[in-house]
């Protein structure tokens, strides 16, 4: 990612091992939508129930040119990669469906001369 990357975690310790997962998956967003200015993202643990386990929040701000993409999710499991690894899955295909909108904007065709139409000789 050429952009830098904020990784917070608020209620967490940051793990070097967590962080450098999120690294490596932000930097493939890159080659999703090379046109990403900044990247948030926020590793939580918004409620302390041990009886059930901890539940985990991930969420991603994204900003792109003219847009701003917001993916936030929960997870029950015990593994804070699980819930990464869905958040990103979800964060990329949000990117694609913006490259692809901005990829399909039709352009408008300049006044000019039309290149000459073919004519067949009968032979």
């Amino acid at each position: 990612m050429r952009q830098p990357i904020t990784i917070t975690f608020p209620r967490k310790k940051a793990d070097p091992l967590i962080e450098a997962e999120i690294r490596k998956r932000a930097g493939k967003l890159d080659a999703v939508c090379p046109g990403i200015i900044s990247c948030h993202v926020v590793a939580d643990i918004p409620h302390r129930h041990h009886q059930r386990g901890n539940n985990f929040r991930v969420r991603i701000d994204i900003k792109v040119r003219r847009e701003e993409i917001a993916v936030a999710r929960d997870g029950s499991q015990k593994d804070l990669k699980l819930v990464l690894r869905r958040a990103f899955d979800v964060a990329r295909r949000r990117l694609q469906e913006h490259a692809s909108q901005r990829r399909d904007v039709k352009r408008r065709v300049t006044a000019g001369r039309r290149p000459a139409a073919r004519r067949r000789t009968a032979a």
